[in-house]
């Protein structure tokens, strides 16, 4: 993008927006392209996902929201309930570990599952946004202390491993990956509906089935708690010497059945309507990425922030969820240092 070697048609993530297009023209306006490229097929909350100051720089792809999913198999073998509240979840910790079992686990990495599932639970029992509309933070370092808090219960009661657990199996290898997932010692995960897939096709390899598990919520939940975001987008390079013929390209990729059929739920449940006709045409709307989009779908979801998977904010998380982890902090003093640190990324990168 800086050197002006970028491709016409590009692939983005959902922060690569407020990045490059801050005021809205680091990309083509999309709707000065209607004569070629149909966004009739996308509705205004999705196309919303692609404005920057109101400009349509992307299309999302599909729309995706993390759920959770288990190993029936495990939890059969247990003789266990799939949870439907949080506290149901911690209550499982018990019965599991007496047979040297996990019903859940937020994988390794970056640390973002893990302070994901706190946000979600505090935006449910304060009803207040992790990040607000306009960029600021809205959890108070209250807030952020009892979502570690609850982090680290979920440790305690072994419902999760450690971090130096997950780390010390298999250090930065996907859970999916692992003798813990694929042997069935860890039974449950939280993941994006368009990348679930390769979950539930190493445990099919090993004879366990995978389903889709309730969202979680608590009594007096003020709101939804879970969120919705775009898996991907396309947009056009502003400089591009052909916009005509990229816009083209950009609707066959999005909106064509035939293009539709080829790419099938690679990328998630489509967003364009006539895509996903042709994939209901076909039959291939079904499975756990279609139950798990349209779980997050009908959950009212709060939209997520862009700035939510900044790459600087989640080296925030991380840091905090491995410090309460280790041991190296208290809830208190981490939610101290995550609570500056993100009011001062969050200054800096919101514009």
């Amino acid at each position: 993008m800086t050197g002006g070697t970028a491709a016409d048609v590009l692939q983005v993530n959902y922060d690569w927006l407020s990045k490059f297009s801050p005021d809205g023209t680091g990309f083509l306006d999309l709707e000065s392209m209607g004569s070629y490229l149909d966004l009739s097929t996308f509705s205004e909350d999705v196309l919303t996902f692609g404005r920057r100051k109101g400009v349509l720089n992307a299309i999302p792809v599909s729309t995706t929201g993390r759920s959770m999913y288990f190993n029936k198999t495990t939890f059969d073998k247990v003789g266990a309930e799939l949870p439907k509240t949080w506290d149901d979840l911690l209550a499982l910790g018990e019965k599991f570990s007496a047979q040297g079992l996990y019903p859940y686990d937020l994988d390794t990495g970056s640390g973002f599952p893990g302070w994901y599932n706190s946000i979600v639970y505090m935006q449910q029992k304060t009803g207040h946004l992790f990040i607000n509309e306009d960029g600021t933070l809205g959890f108070t370092q209250e807030d952020i202390k009892e979502g570690l808090d609850f982090y680290k219960s979920l440790e305690d009661a072994k419902v999760i491993r450690t971090q130096e657990q997950r780390s010390n199996e298999a250090g930065t290898t996907p859970l999916y990956q692992t003798p813990s997932w694929l042997d069935g010692k860890v039974a449950g995960v939280l993941e994006w509906s368009s990348s679930i897939g390769k979950f539930e096709s190493a445990l099919e390899e090993k004879g366990q089935e995978l389903v889709l598990g309730n969202l979680l919520t608590l009594d007096g939940a003020q709101s939804t708690g879970w969120f919705m975001k775009p898996s991907l987008l396309f947009a056009i390079n502003k400089d591009t010497k052909s916009p005509e013929a990229a816009a083209v390209l950009l609707n066959y990729i999005l909106n064509d059945p035939e293009a539709a059929v080829i790419l099938g739920t690679t990328r998630g449940i489509p967003a364009s309507s006539a895509a996903k006709e042709a994939l209901q045409a076909a039959g291939e709307l079904e499975g756990l990425a279609y139950e798990g989009t349209k779980q997050i779908e009908d959950c009212q979801p709060i939209i997520m922030s862009p700035y939510l998977e900044n790459s600087i904010m989640k080296e925030i998380y991380k840091e905090a969820v491995e410090a309460v982890s280790y041991g190296t902090a208290t809830t208190e003093e981490a939610a101290a240092t995550m609570y500056e640190e993100l009011v001062d990324t969050l200054e800096s990168i919101a514009q």
